[in-house]
């Protein structure tokens, strides 16, 4: 039974997106967690303790009758779940405004009133029995801190535990996630005597990229086949000076042209904007349009400007064309920006130590630490996989966070970029 609890890499955008507007407009954000959630549902089935002989057992349904139970009583108390994201629930406005953001039995209750949260907890309690955690601290694995500067999200303890688990707690450092120039095959090296255990560390890297999108380029390059002539998308989008959503995914398809290939990218950017735009008003913060979209190619935003059809285009899908679509009805404004100037370069190539360093830093990712322990991704997947490159990385296992700073304009800029893998 299905049931609308948050997919982990959409929940935390939502919850980023969450802390982003809380802490320009410095609201209170508290944790709670439901005792025995899954009891509080109401079944729709008979339940046999033990299974009669030859009875197929299928899938339980506690998890959708848990969360529609907390739906129903949410809805009765004055809450409206947003229809753009079914785990987020908001109530009144300005100075009595409260959100919900809910994750099974995990809850954050933001709000510029401490008496609102208060009474929000009350309420769940008389209904559930809840443990109240306090403050937000540490959320689904993300540790949360807050000063006046602003807000802080990491995750030293899980990074901690990847080196202690791989033995690399001593390893050397380098400046960047992967060498420049390097290119993977599958040709060289050979088999792995158990490739379960490369997965399991793909996917705790993929986990730790949720604060860390300095590796996600790195990341995605050692978790896909290699040899495709596929393009890769890559782009981020801020809130203010606080970076709220990014990605660097392969494209579907394959592209005729660099153009084609950025037209594409832009697309997905688009898409994810939208998205962004409907999930804000919901916490409160206006948003003025149109956004400013960062392109460094002038075909692509040639092609989103100017319907005209054309040879080396006509074979573009309809979902494509929403990119200009979007940009007739004022939604956002293409902008042209330097290649040495793009961010999302940081999702779709190997840069330099220098830009690289330059980049996180305008994105607001910064050690906490001076001098911590640090390997690179490829070093920890060494020895679980064939290729023999000597590299190490800094940044991925410093102690970096996302910083999102107080005070910020309730704006949205977004850095949009492509790399042809085939071309590199």
């Amino acid at each position: 039974m299905w049931s609308p609890f948050h997919l982990w890499p959409r929940l935390s955008r939502a919850f980023i997106t969450c802390c982003g507007s809380c802490t320009a407009q410095n609201w209170k954000i508290h944790q709670l967690d439901v005792n025995n959630a899954f009891l509080h549902g109401h079944l729709d089935e008979e339940i046999f303790m033990a299974p009669p002989e030859g009875y197929q057992v299928a899938e339980g349904s506690t998890s959708r009758q848990w969360n529609q139970e907390f739906t129903l009583q949410l809805l009765r108390y004055g809450f409206q779940q947003s229809c753009h994201d079914h785990c987020l629930f908001t109530k009144g406005s300005q100075s009595d405004f409260v959100t919900l953001l809910v994750y099974v039995d995990d809850v954050l209750v933001v709000s510029p009133s401490l008496n609102l949260i208060i009474a929000i907890k009350q309420h769940l309690d008389e209904l559930f029995t809840i443990k109240d955690l306090g403050v937000a601290r540490y959320f689904l694995g993300l540790q949360i801190a807050r000063s006046a500067a602003g807000l802080s999200l990491t995750q030293s303890k899980y990074i901690h535990d990847i080196l202690t688990d791989t033995g690399l707690l001593d390893a050397k450092s380098v400046t960047t996630p992967l060498p420049q120039g390097v290119k993977l095959c599958t040709e060289s090296g050979s088999f792995l005597p158990d490739p379960e255990l490369y997965r399991r560390l793909i996917g705790r890297l993929l986990y730790l990229g949720f604060t860390h999108p300095d590796i996600s380029y790195g990341v995605q390059q050692l978790g896909f086949l290699f040899g495709h002539r596929r393009s890769i998308s890559g782009f981020c989008i801020c809130l203010g000076s606080a970076l709220v959503s990014w990605k660097s995914k392969k494209q579907a398809t394959i592209s005729r042209s660099s153009a084609e290939a950025e037209y594409r990218s832009l697309a997905a950017t688009v898409c994810e904007l939208q998205w962004v735009s409907y999930i804000l008003p919901s916490l409160g913060v206006s948003l003025p349009l149109p956004i400013p979209l960062f392109c460094d190619n002038k075909a692509a935003l040639h092609i989103m400007a100017n319907p005209v059809f054309h040879e080396r285009t006509k074979h573009l899908d309809i979902d494509c064309h929403l990119v200009r679509n979007q940009y007739r009805a004022g939604f956002v404004l293409p902008s042209f920006v330097q290649s040495k100037e793009q961010l999302a370069d940081l999702f779709t190539k190997n840069l330099s130590g220098p830009l690289f360093a330059t980049l996180l830093s305008k994105m607001d990712l910064f050690s906490l630490f001076p001098s911590p322990s640090c390997v690179g991704v490829m070093e920890l997947l060494l020895r679980f996989y064939s290729y023999k490159l000597q590299c190490s990385w800094k940044t991925m296992l410093t102690h970096c966070h996302l910083s999102i700073q107080r005070m910020i304009q309730p704006t949205i800029w977004t850095q949009n970029r492509k790399l042809h893998f085939s071309g590199y």
